[in-house]
């Protein structure tokens, strides 16, 4: 297996445009909610399912 150091592999630069470009920040923050939905959505489910069949 392949040892990668996270601490100089990771390291980016962002330029002023991708900071400042409003679409770029619209579509980050549409992804984070996806991401967050999907991920609360996986935990809320098999919960409710339980709760549906037991009460």
């Amino acid at each position: 297996m392949e040892f990668i150091d996270l601490e100089t592999a990771t390291k980016t630069g962002v330029s002023a445009d991708f900071a400042e470009d409003a679409d770029i920040q619209l579509f980050l923050k549409l992804g984070r909610m996806a991401f967050f939905f999907c991920i609360w959505s996986a935990m809320v489910l098999p919960v409710a399912l339980i709760y549906s069949i037991r009460f």
